[in-house]
């Protein structure tokens, strides 16, 4: 079985905490870290819009 350990990532000062998602979906979806975007995937949302999506169920 495999056990994963998820840390939190702080929003910045300067941003709100939909552009603090917004950056790290798009640092985390570069073209050089995912061969051109072969890696990336989703469930359940689109990774083009899940900081918006997030936002959304956030305020739910």
């Amino acid at each position: 079985m495999a056990i994963s350990q998820l840390y939190p990532r702080k929003t910045m000062r300067r941003l709100t905490r939909q552009q603090s998602m917004a950056e790290r979906h798009e640092y985390d979806q570069k073209p050089v870290k995912t061969n051109d975007g072969e890696w990336v995937s989703s469930y359940k949302c689109s990774p083009e819009t899940a900081a918006e999506e997030f936002e959304i169920s956030k305020k739910i």
